[in-house]
């Protein structure tokens, strides 16, 4: 089953997953991810990726945000 809706509303910001995943896989630690819109009080959606990373590889959080 594929996501819901292709693009995630943000504040006034148009999120298109698919970009965002790209740029996550383009990072070496990176196996897959998936990249999806939750729902935010105050901004209606927020982004919020799953993200596996390679066998003996790690990347923290805040270095596969700067990356994207």
């Amino acid at each position: 089953m594929g996501p819901k809706g292709r693009l995630i509303k943000s504040a006034a910001e148009n999120i298109y997953p698919a970009e965002v995943e790209a740029a996550l896989n383009s990072h070496a630690a990176v196996r897959e991810s998936a990249v999806i819109g939750a729902p935010d009080a105050t901004w209606g959606q927020s982004v919020v990726a799953v993200v596996v990373l390679h066998d003996g590889q790690s990347a923290a959080e805040d270095e596969l945000i700067a990356h994207v």
